[in-house]
Protein backbone atom coordinates (compact mmCIF):
# COMPACT_ATOMS: atom_id res chain seq x y z
CA UNK A 1 0.00 0.00 0.00
CA UNK A 2 2.74 2.26 0.64
CA UNK A 3 3.95 2.30 -3.29
CA UNK A 4 0.23 3.77 -4.33
CA UNK A 5 0.88 6.85 -3.86
CA UNK A 6 3.83 6.94 -6.70
CA UNK A 7 2.16 4.41 -8.71
CA UNK A 8 -0.57 6.76 -9.04
CA UNK A 9 1.82 9.97 -9.26
CA UNK A 10 2.99 7.44 -12.36
CA UNK A 11 0.01 7.35 -13.82
CA UNK A 12 -1.36 10.87 -13.48
CA UNK A 13 2.30 12.08 -14.69
CA UNK A 14 1.47 10.66 -17.78
CA UNK A 15 -2.20 12.60 -18.12
CA UNK A 16 -2.73 15.83 -18.91
CA UNK A 17 -4.39 16.13 -15.16
CA UNK A 18 -4.03 19.99 -15.07
CA UNK A 19 -6.65 20.28 -17.27
CA UNK A 20 -9.09 17.21 -15.75
CA UNK A 21 -12.46 19.09 -14.22
CA UNK A 22 -14.24 16.97 -11.69
CA UNK A 23 -17.73 15.68 -12.56
CA UNK A 24 -19.50 16.97 -9.82
CA UNK A 25 -23.05 16.77 -11.26
CA UNK A 26 -22.30 13.70 -12.43
CA UNK A 27 -22.87 14.36 -16.52
CA UNK A 28 -20.03 12.32 -17.52
CA UNK A 29 -20.11 9.20 -14.52
CA UNK A 30 -23.82 8.96 -14.94
CA UNK A 31 -24.57 5.24 -13.26
CA UNK A 32 -23.26 3.57 -10.34
CA UNK A 33 -22.00 6.11 -8.69
CA UNK A 34 -22.63 4.86 -5.16
CA UNK A 35 -21.95 6.61 -1.79
CA UNK A 36 -20.36 6.96 1.52
CA UNK A 37 -16.63 5.36 1.00
CA UNK A 38 -17.98 3.32 -2.25
CA UNK A 39 -18.50 6.56 -4.06
CA UNK A 40 -17.29 6.27 -7.58
CA UNK A 41 -15.79 10.05 -8.89
CA UNK A 42 -14.52 11.44 -12.39
CA UNK A 43 -13.19 13.75 -14.43
CA UNK A 44 -12.79 14.75 -18.27
CA UNK A 45 -10.84 17.56 -19.80
CA UNK A 46 -12.51 20.10 -21.38
CA UNK A 47 -11.35 19.04 -24.86
CA UNK A 48 -12.99 16.11 -24.08
CA UNK A 49 -9.69 13.90 -24.92
CA UNK A 50 -9.96 12.11 -21.53
CA UNK A 51 -12.35 10.56 -19.02
CA UNK A 52 -10.85 8.94 -15.77
CA UNK A 53 -13.08 8.06 -13.31
CA UNK A 54 -11.77 5.86 -9.86
CA UNK A 55 -14.40 3.47 -9.17
CA UNK A 56 -13.97 2.14 -5.19
CA UNK A 57 -16.12 -0.62 -4.58
CA UNK A 58 -15.69 -2.49 -8.09
CA UNK A 59 -19.32 -1.65 -9.35
CA UNK A 60 -20.48 -1.39 -12.96
CA UNK A 61 -20.84 2.10 -13.94
CA UNK A 62 -22.08 4.02 -16.76
CA UNK A 63 -20.79 7.12 -18.74
CA UNK A 64 -22.03 9.53 -21.08
CA UNK A 65 -19.32 8.96 -23.85
CA UNK A 66 -21.07 12.21 -25.95
CA UNK A 67 -18.63 14.09 -23.91
CA UNK A 68 -15.64 12.80 -25.24
CA UNK A 69 -14.48 14.35 -28.49
CA UNK A 70 -14.20 11.50 -30.66
CA UNK A 71 -16.87 8.48 -30.83
CA UNK A 72 -13.54 5.96 -31.66
CA UNK A 73 -11.94 5.30 -28.19
CA UNK A 74 -9.86 3.55 -26.21
CA UNK A 75 -11.20 1.67 -22.93
CA UNK A 76 -8.06 0.97 -19.93
CA UNK A 77 -8.65 -0.28 -16.19
CA UNK A 78 -5.34 0.15 -14.45
CA UNK A 79 -5.00 -1.29 -10.96
CA UNK A 80 -4.14 1.11 -8.47
CA UNK A 81 -2.11 -1.84 -6.37
CA UNK A 82 0.27 -2.63 -9.37
CA UNK A 83 0.02 -0.37 -12.34
CA UNK A 84 -0.85 -2.71 -14.42
CA UNK A 85 -2.66 -1.29 -17.52
CA UNK A 86 -5.55 -3.75 -18.56
CA UNK A 87 -7.84 -3.37 -22.16
CA UNK A 88 -11.07 -2.88 -20.88
CA UNK A 89 -13.28 -5.98 -22.49
CA UNK A 90 -15.92 -3.59 -23.35
CA UNK A 91 -15.79 -2.56 -26.40
CA UNK A 92 -16.82 1.44 -26.80
CA UNK A 93 -20.09 1.24 -29.37
CA UNK A 94 -19.16 4.25 -31.33
CA UNK A 95 -22.99 5.28 -31.68
CA UNK A 96 -23.81 4.74 -28.21
CA UNK A 97 -24.10 7.61 -26.06
CA UNK A 98 -23.91 5.85 -22.87
CA UNK A 99 -21.85 2.85 -22.69
CA UNK A 100 -21.78 0.78 -18.97
CA UNK A 101 -17.92 -0.90 -17.80
CA UNK A 102 -17.48 -3.71 -15.12
CA UNK A 103 -14.20 -3.77 -13.41
CA UNK A 104 -12.13 -6.58 -14.48
CA UNK A 105 -12.07 -8.58 -11.21
CA UNK A 106 -10.44 -7.55 -7.71
CA UNK A 107 -7.29 -5.83 -7.75
CA UNK A 108 -3.95 -7.41 -6.76
CA UNK A 109 -4.34 -7.18 -3.59
CA UNK A 110 -7.94 -8.47 -3.48
CA UNK A 111 -9.76 -4.92 -3.63
CA UNK A 112 -12.20 -4.06 -5.94
CA UNK A 113 -10.86 -0.72 -6.53
CA UNK A 114 -9.84 0.37 -10.13
CA UNK A 115 -9.53 3.65 -12.66
CA UNK A 116 -11.19 3.54 -15.66
CA UNK A 117 -9.16 5.35 -18.46
CA UNK A 118 -11.25 6.48 -21.74
CA UNK A 119 -9.25 8.37 -24.20
CA UNK A 120 -10.54 9.84 -27.36
CA UNK A 121 -8.43 8.49 -30.24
Amino acid sequence: AATMPARLHSLFDGLPWTALQPDIENRFLIDGVGSGHERAVAATTRDGSLGIAYIPAGQAVSMNMALLRSRKVRATWYDPTTGEMIKARQSTDPSADMQRFVPPRANHFGDDDWVLLLSAE
